[in-house]
């Protein structure tokens, strides 16, 4: 396998557990039982954290793979 193709995967493994990370520390594994709503008012929306990590690690793949499709 070509440096960049495993770099590409590399960085997409891990942008995909920061991801998974990030959504399910916001959202949990289940309805807001009486525990998880007492801080509600301390939540906050995930979108900002995950659009933080998933566009700089999709630009960082990419740029890594594109040279793999040129013709030489």
């Amino acid at each position: 396998m070509h440096w960049r193709a495993v770099a590409a995967l590399g960085f997409f493994f891990f942008t995909l557990l920061t991801l998974w990370g990030t959504y399910d520390e916001a959202y949990g594994s289940g309805p807001p039982y009486y525990n998880r709503t007492v801080n509600m008012d301390k939540w906050s929306d995930p979108t900002p954290q995950l659009l933080y990590f998933s566009i700089p690690g999709a630009v960082l793949i990419i740029v890594l793979i594109l040279p793999l499709f040129r013709r030489r």
